[in-house]
């Protein structure tokens, strides 16, 4: 199988920085159904708790262990930050950079093996 990459220089590459990209952004609920609906697979979910309770085990995580042990917790922040919207990407340069985005459903109809 064949795959191409594009690069591109923006007019405004002196300057520095970075570019924040992306095709979407899906809740876990969102990417089960777009699942079943392309695969006809039901997705299962096993609550664990709220948003709350996983900030409260991630900061107690982190109040518990050293400074340097942080393999702990540090799955739970990622998890945390996700979730909460703090990874999320506020300013996208998609358009700036003509970028063609791909939908999770388009994402899944082209690969049939996920």
């Amino acid at each position: 199988m064949h795959q191409s990459y594009d690069a591109c220089i923006a007019f405004d590459a002196p300057e520095g920085g970075f570019w924040e990209l992306h095709s979407g952004a899906y809740s876990p609920r969102e990417l089960a159904k777009i699942y079943k609906e392309v695969r006809g697979i039901e997705i299962t979910f096993k609550e664990r708790g709220s948003l709350d309770d996983l900030r409260k085990l991630a900061y107690s995580m982190r109040e518990q262990k050293p400074y340097n042990d942080y393999y702990g917790f540090i799955g739970l922040f990622y998890q945390l930050f996700q979730l909460d919207g703090t990874y999320s990407l506020k300013n996208l340069d998609n358009e700036k950079l003509k970028v063609k985005t791909t939908s999770m459903e388009e994402f899944l109809r082209k690969k049939p093996d996920i």
